[in-house]
C-alpha cells in the first residue's frame, strides 16, 4: 500500500468528512460545509428565457436523513460485497449528486469524494486522472449524462 492509499484509510468517510471537503471545495464562502436549507432543483435556462428542470433534487428538509443513509449503505456495500467496488462508487456519487446536499459545489464535492473513495480502495487515479479536467472538457455531456442516470431515482426505478 503507497502512502496515499495509507493516509486515506486514517479519514473517515462520514458527515464530517463530507462536510470538509465540500469546505475545501467551496473555500471560505458563507454556506461551506453545510447543507442545503432551501429547495432547490437544477435548472436549464434557454436564452430565450424559458427553462426546465434539468434534475430534482432531495428536499432540503430530507438531505441530513439521506446522506446518512448513502453513507451506512456505502459501508454495508463494501462490508457485504454487494458489487463490486467500482460499480458501488458510481452508484455512490450518483446518489451523492442526486441528493445535492448543498447549495453549491456538490460536483466539487463529489470529485473530492471519488479521490478520497478511491485511494481508499486502492486505485490511484488522481496520480493519471484529473476528474475536474474531464468534467470541465466535457461538461456539457456531463450533465446529460447526469440529467439521464438520474430518471427515476427519486422513486427507487433507476439503474
Amino acid at each position: 500500500m503507497t502512502w496515499i492509499h495509507e493516509e486515506a484509510e486514517r479519514i473517515p468517510l462520514d458527515e464530517i468528512t463530507v462536510m470538509r471537503l465540500h469546505t475545501i471545495a467551496r473555500g471560505e464562502i458563507w454556506d461551506a460545509g453545510r447543507y442545503q436549507e432551501k429547495d432547490a432543483d437544477i435548472l436549464e435556462r434557454y436564452p430565450d428565457g424559458r427553462e426546465r428542470v434539468r434534475f430534482r433534487t432531495v428536499p432540503a428538509a430530507e438531505t441530513p436523513e439521506h446522506m446518512a443513509l448513502l453513507l451506512a449503505d456505502w459501508q454495508r456495500c463494501l462490508d457485504e460485497a454487494w458489487v463490486h467496488p467500482l460499480i458501488a462508487l458510481a452508484a455512490f456519487n450518483l446518489d451523492f449528486l442526486c441528493i445535492h446536499p448543498f447549495r453549491d459545489g456538490n460536483g466539487r464535492g463529489s470529485r473530492l469524494l471519488w479521490l478520497l473513495q478511491s485511494y481508499r480502495l486502492g486505485y490511484d487515479v488522481g496520480r493519471f486522472v484529473s476528474l475536474e479536467r474531464l468534467v470541465e472538457q466535457n461538461q456539457e455531456r456531463y450533465y446529460e449524462t447526469l440529467e439521464q442516470s438520474s430518471q427515476g431515482w427519486h422513486e427507487g426505478e433507476n439503474d
